[in-house]
């Protein structure tokens, strides 16, 4: 799994730098995830970029996107969290839904974390979460979270 995460970040990586944003990966599963690799890159490769527009229109000090990946007894997990600010709690329920989008117009259909989450719970047989980041009392960033329960083939 920890191949699938390189791949991706090694796509994006070069943006992330020239916007100024520190990618930290720390990656601690063993065992592979029995799903298709390819699919887990797109789904990173739009959560990253994501991260990426939200730290371009927040323009916060020290952005940051963070991935970590670990094992628990029963799951095999990927987070996926940044520091540019969060998503507003009114819509945060939304943003997987078809056509719902934060960005204006021309930069956003919509599509991108709704394809997101049916590739991560339909072809994928994994879990797709979103929960916003809060350090002392004050919305921060987002985080999302990836699962897959361990030697749970795809469907």
């Amino acid at each position: 799994m920890c191949e699938v995460v390189e791949k991706a970040t090694s796509i994006i990586n070069k943006t992330l730098k020239m916007n100024g944003i520190k990618l930290n990966v720390l990656c601690e599963l063993n065992a592979p995830i029995l799903t298709h690799p390819n699919e887990l890159v797109q789904v990173f490769l739009n959560i990253i970029k994501n991260a990426n527009d939200a730290h371009t229109k927040a323009k916060k000090e020290n952005p940051y996107i963070k991935i970590k990946g670990y094992e628990t007894k029963e799951e095999q997990i990927i987070e996926i969290s940044d520091n540019a600010g969060g998503i507003d709690e009114k819509i945060i329920c939304n943003i997987f839904d078809p056509y719902f989008t934060t960005k204006d117009e021309k930069n956003g259909t919509g599509l991108g974390l709704y394809i997101s989450k049916i590739i991560i719970e339909t072809h994928c047989n994994g879990k797709l979460q979103v929960k916003n980041i809060y350090e002392s009392g004050e919305l921060t960033g987002v985080k999302f979270i990836i699962s897959f329960l361990k030697n749970k083939p795809i469907i």
